[in-house]
């Protein structure tokens, strides 16, 4: 019965985007001096009432990286000449001291995203020693692992090799500050910067779980599935081809996007599968376990745009969703181990189940009824998905779910989002895919947008080329 279970630790809500390469990033590697456990954020935003001057926030003193790297006495500034970081007056090439206006330029350049309501602005992870400028116990409060999480969603995908997200990301980072200099001189001034580096790699590299059996006996259901979107999406993010084609802002963009929509979706396809697992126990018609309904299962419905903002909103639907999911997960959990079906077959355990008629009516009031519990996890499905700012400093364009009416949230990612999302339905820069492709890939994620304006988008963004006419065949380009 533990095969009724997929392998995924609980999850907790991401303040930004951001947060996921800053886990994967410290999951990799120790700095010298500096503890994960600081609370270390990248930019002051604003004060707010639980901040007073000096930091200080609930819970503890917050240190701003931006802060202290733009102070002399930091000699971060010294570090960026040696690095490379050269101004010159005349043809003598007499060097000129680098400025602090000239770090907060720089710094400024790689500013991330915030929200409405922060008090603070995530740095962009562009490179290793950029993402070690946060820690996750800064941005978030707590040391959640969103490092394994992402482990144990890449290995639902059916990774065919002993690959992983940390080490798959640390060699497109490597490669791309070998292919840009400043970027490398850089991430190089911010090693050499005490409290910032030298960062130190760690000995132990993430270990693989055994695989959730039932995914490898039905290979097809994690094929479209959230998880085989996203293996499939950062495999080729993570390819040299697409390394090279992409500068590395967009790149850390693109990973981002692909990170956060398959944290969302994944877990939202978690609450889906305890809903089939409820179905098929209550259901008197069949004694086989029937899964097929969640072969790219439709997890968060896409209405057109014509109806009513108040019939799109999705908030609601996901609240129930994850919430009922969480508590069959629970009721499933506690009942597995009080009757001691654990250890038993999927067939047999399922079978005792059916005949505790304690244990199904207790089923069908979790599938059913309200709770206000798992608050956590709906946030970790919505924060993840929301368009957290649109406009100004800090904005967010590769989210999924857009603010309209100011209460309702509704899936209308930005023109961003699925330029994301197309190219790398593709596995090489300037290989066309068509829209059969795409809705699959979409269709994988959880997602059925109305095909007609996933059309108008894909011409709005200047990816379609052909007639609309051509329905699957319709013709379509990456974006780089």
């Amino acid at each position: 019965m533990r095969d009724l279970f997929p392998k995924l630790n609980r999850p907790e809500y991401p303040t930004s985007p951001e947060i996921f390469l800053t886990s994967i990033a410290w999951g990799l590697f120790d700095v010298e001096g500096v503890s994960a456990d600081v609370r270390r954020k990248f930019r002051r935003q604003q004060r707010h009432s639980d901040q007073n001057a000096s930091g200080e926030q609930r819970g503890g003193k917050v240190e701003y990286s931006w802060e202290r790297l733009v102070e002399p006495s930091s000699g971060f500034a010294s570090n960026l000449r040696d690095a490379g970081f050269a101004l010159s007056r005349g043809s003598v090439g007499e060097q000129l001291l680098i400025s602090s206006d000239f770090v907060k330029a720089l710094l400024s350049g790689v500013t991330g995203t915030t929200s409405i309501k922060s008090d603070s602005i995530a740095v962009s992870p562009l490179s290793p020693s950029l993402a070690l400028l946060q820690t996750v116990k800064g941005m978030k409060g707590t040391n959640a692992n969103f490092a394994l999480m992402f482990e144990q969603i890449w290995q639902l995908g059916l990774v065919d090799s002993e690959d992983s997200i940390g080490e798959s990301w640390l060699r497109a980072s490597e490669r791309m500050l070998d292919r840009n200099m400043h970027l490398k001189a850089l991430d190089r001034a911010l090693d050499s910067t005490k409290g910032f580096g030298p960062r130190v790699r760690k000995n132990s590299r993430s270990s693989q779980s055994e695989p959730w059996a039932i995914g490898q006996a039905y290979p097809e259901l994690m094929i479209q599935s959230p998880m085989g979107w996203f293996t499939r999406s950062w495999k080729n993010l993570t390819s040299e081809q697409w390394i090279d084609a992409l500068p590395p802002r967009v790149w850390t963009d693109w990973a981002s996007a692909v990170l956060r929509t398959a944290f969302g979706m994944t877990y939202l396809w978690e609450a889906a599968w305890y809903h089939t697992v409820a179905e098929n126990i209550l259901s008197r018609e069949s004694q086989q376990f029937n899964f097929s309904s969640m072969r790219g299962a439709l997890l968060l419905p896409w209405a057109p745009s014509d109806l009513p903002i108040s019939l799109r909103g999705v908030k609601g639907y996901i609240d129930k969703k994850v919430r009922t999911g969480s508590e069959i997960s629970s009721l499933l959990s506690t009942t597995v181990k009080e009757m001691g079906l654990a250890d038993v077959s999927l067939e047999v355990g399922l079978e005792a189940l059916r005949r505790n008629a304690n244990f199904l009516k207790s089923l069908a009031a979790a599938k059913n009824l309200p709770t206000t519990r798992h608050t956590s996890t709906v946030e970790a499905v919505t924060y993840s998905l929301n368009i957290r700012k649109e406009f100004g400093e800090g904005a967010d364009h590769f989210g999924l779910l857009s603010l309209k009416g100011g209460r309702f949230r509704v899936p209308d990612p930005g023109t961003e989002w699925l330029a994301a999302v197309v190219s790398l339905s593709s596995r090489a820069p300037r290989e066309s895919i068509n829209m059969g492709n795409l809705l699959f890939e979409l269709n994988s994620m959880g997602l059925n947008p109305p095909t007609s304006e996933l059309v108008s988008e894909l011409e709005r963004a200047g990816l379609a080329r052909g007639s609309a006419d051509a329905d699957i065949g319709l013709n379509i380009d990456t974006a780089f």
